[in-house]
């Protein structure tokens, strides 16, 4: 047995959240050079069970680069590690935009994450019109999806964050 899950294109997973519940998730493009890209639903549930309904619920969070730390198998953090599911979304996916924007000094790139064709300098427009390519590591990338999904307002960082304590978990 391998020691992470890996999800497939499509393939449907849960996120167990910080403040309790789970938000779920599927992936849109496996890059190799960097990892998954994910959407996220618009939606908590109080168990890891797929809702029913999972695959008319609208979409929060795109195109979130995922690096795969997160479905590493871990005794310390079991509980909080990514898990795949046996669900698939119906039909084809793929990210919102394939293009995005590296910052690679001395200039910015454009990255084709469809066609894995070789970097190129980015234009002003492109600068201005694309996304950029950002990767963010376990935990951060659960506080991401959790701050969106339960539409909070405030810095990623303070999620997991017991105050009185002083403690992050």
């Amino acid at each position: 047995m391998s020691g992470r899950d890996r999800p497939v294109v499509g393939q449907i997973f849960y996120v167990p959240l910080y403040e309790g519940g789970y938000a779920f998730g599927y992936v849109t493009l496996i890059y190799k050079y960097f990892g998954n890209m994910c959407n996220f639903f618009d939606m908590i549930s109080e168990t890891p069970e797929v809702p029913a309904e999972i695959t008319t619920t609208p979409i929060i969070l795109y195109d979130l680069l995922v690096g795969g730390a997160e479905f590493r198998r871990n005794r310390e953090i079991a509980d909080k590690q990514w898990k795949v599911t046996s669900f698939h979304m119906p039909g084809d996916v793929r990210p919102r935009s394939a293009l995005f924007i590296m910052h690679s000094r001395p200039v910015h790139q454009l990255v084709d994450l469809n066609r894995e064709q070789a970097k190129r300098p980015a234009t002003d427009e492109e600068i201005a019109r694309y996304p950029v390519l950002a990767s963010f590591f376990s935990p951060f990338t659960t506080k991401i999806v959790e701050k969106a999904v339960r539409h909070l307002d405030i810095d990623p960082k303070l999620i997991g964050v017991d105050r009185a304590a002083g403690t992050v978990h």
